[in-house]
C-alpha cells in the first residue's frame, strides 16, 4: 500500500483553487520556507533565491531515500512557489529593480528549525554551487484577505488587481497592502514553460 502524501493544492483547494472572481478568505497559521532580497524577478538575485528554497524543499522530501529518519516526517508533495512584494514607497510596476521580495514555498508541519539546519547541512554537501544560508523558517498567519485567480501574463495583473480593490469598496473592507501585510502570489505555473496567456497565478491581498 502505497504511503499517503501531504498535497496542500489538493486537500486545501480553497487556498490554492480561487475563482476567477474575487472571494474573501481567512487564511490561517502556515509553515513556511523564506528568503528576502530586493530586485527584478528575472534577475539573478531571484533567482538563486528560488533555487535555495527548492534545494532545501527537495532535501527534506527526499529525506526518506537516506538514512535520517526525521522526527514526524511525511511524504509531501512540493508545493507550488509563492511571493511576497512590496517596496519602499508607492510600489511602481515600472521599477522592477526597487521591488522588494519574499520567496517561500510552504512546508508541512514536521519541518523545524532543527530540520532546516540539518537540510541546508546536507545541501551544502550535495549541492555546493546553491548557498542556501538566507533561508528561514516562519510560521506566519495571513489572516483576513481577498483573493483572486488571474489567468494571463504577468504584466496583466493590475486588472485583476483592480477588481479586487472594486470588491473590496464595495464589501467595505480596507485595503491592508503595504509593507507589513503585503501582496502575495501564488505561482501554479512555470513561466519558463507554460504560454504566458494562459499562466494561472492566484493574487491574494490583506484587508481589515
Amino acid at each position: 500500500m502505497t504511503e499517503k502524501k501531504i498535497d496542500f493544492k489538493k486537500e486545501e483547494k480553497k487556498f490554492y483553487a480561487p475563482k476567477r472572481k474575487p472571494e474573501r478568505i481567512f487564511v490561517p497559521e502556515m509553515n513556511f520556507l523564506m528568503v528576502d532580497g530586493k530586485g527584478d524577478p528575472d534577475g539573478e538575485e531571484y533567482q538563486k533565491a528560488v533555487q535555495s528554497l527548492y534545494a532545501i524543499a527537495y532535501t527534506i522530501k527526499m529525506s526518506k531515500m537516506g538514512e535520517t529518519r526525521l522526527d514526524g516526517y511525511t511524504d509531501f508533495v512540493v508545493p507550488p512557489l509563492e511571493g511576497f512584494w512590496w517596496s519602499e514607497g508607492k510600489f511602481d510596476l515600472q521599477d522592477r529593480d526597487a521591488w522588494l521580495w519574499t520567496s517561500i514555498l510552504r512546508q508541512p508541519d514536521f519541518v523545524t528549525e532543527e530540520v532546516l539546519e540539518w537540510a541546508k547541512e546536507v545541501a551544502k554537501k550535495k549541492k555546493p554551487d546553491v548557498d542556501t544560508s538566507r533561508v528561514k523558517l516562519v510560521r506566519f498567519e495571513e489572516g483576513e484577505c481577498v483573493q483572486m485567480m488571474h489567468i494571463g501574463p504577468f504584466s496583466e495583473e493590475v486588472k485583476t488587481v483592480a477588481e479586487m480593490h472594486q470588491f473590496m469598496e464595495t464589501e467595505g473592507l480596507h485595503n491592508d497592502t503595504g509593507a507589513v501585510r503585503k501582496h502575495h502570489e501564488i505561482y501554479l505555473s512555470d513561466p519558463r514553460k507554460a504560454d504566458p496567456e494562459k499562466m494561472k497565478t492566484i493574487l491574494r491581498l490583506p484587508v481589515s
